[in-house]
């Protein structure tokens, strides 16, 4: 009698409890909103301010936001950077018609330099290349301002880093 009473207790229980869980809906899954860093608004602009250059034409704006020793290191072929000036005259002879900049993340390296990792997109024209891209940039503070001394590029699979090329190929000499 006893024993009854005691599985009767635990089967009302078991279905007090489980059978309302189970009847309930499930809590909607939460949603976040991300908030980017004041760093990463400060160095987003300064990339946007890179890319508009480029789009624009503007080499005077280049040489405000580069530095002298400024060079491309593409990702497929790390070593062989691209000087600066080399980059810059690729670029402005095959510069994009539309850009996009999103993803922004910052690491502060120090008090004057930071490492500035986001994805780019741009459509371009001609000789132009289209395509999203991840850029890690290293930007250095001189003074009161922020000026990108190296870009590190990484191509998605169906493009290629601008303002690299392949280097041309080697002349066969015939004795």
């Amino acid at each position: 009698m006893r024993a009854r009473s005691f599985i009767g207790s635990l089967l009302l229980t078991l279905v007090t409890e489980i059978a309302p869980a189970q009847s309930t809906p499930a809590p909607a899954p939460k949603t976040s909103v991300i908030t980017p860093t004041r760093t990463a608004v400060l160095f987003g602009g300064l990339e946007r301010d890179v890319a508009a250059a480029v789009k624009s034409g503007d080499a005077a704006a280049l040489d405000r936001l580069l530095l002298e020793d400024f060079e491309l290191i593409a990702a497929d072929h790390p070593g062989q950077p691209v000087p600066r000036d080399e980059w810059q005259d690729a670029v402005l002879a095959a510069r994009p018609q539309h850009f996009r900049i999103d993803s922004v993340s910052v690491r502060e390296v120090g008090e004057d330099a930071a490492l500035v990792t986001f994805a780019y997109e741009q459509q371009a024209k001609g000789k132009g290349v289209s395509g999203r891209f991840t850029f890690v940039d290293l930007w250095l503070r001189q003074g009161d301002s922020w000026r990108l001394q190296s870009r590190n590029a990484a191509p998605g699979l169906t493009s290629r880093v601008p303002g690299w090329a392949p280097p041309p190929a080697p002349i066969e000499k015939k004795y």
